[in-house]
């Protein structure tokens, strides 16, 4: 399901992820993403640290891998 959050980039380019995604991907403070650039818009991808890999059962940890591997694909072709 995509959603869309309308935010506002203050002075210094940054964003408030709001508390829904922030909780719903697991992202707090000193939480990694990479911002990726596809078909002409940005995506924000939470980076998993070995520590919140270890919190997921090997479903989640298939699942988060797939995923990976679908966008990287994505890219590869242009999408």
């Amino acid at each position: 399901m995509t959603e869309s959050k309308p935010i506002t980039i203050n002075k210094k380019g940054m964003i408030t992820i709001p508390v829904g995604l922030r909780e719903k991907y697991h992202i707090q403070a000193g939480s990694r993403v990479s911002i990726l650039e596809v078909n002409g818009h940005l995506e924000i991808v939470p980076i998993l640290g070995l520590d919140e890999l270890r919190r997921h059962d090997v479903a989640e940890i298939m699942k988060v891998m797939e995923d990976a591997h679908d966008q990287e694909m994505r890219l590869e072709n242009g999408e």
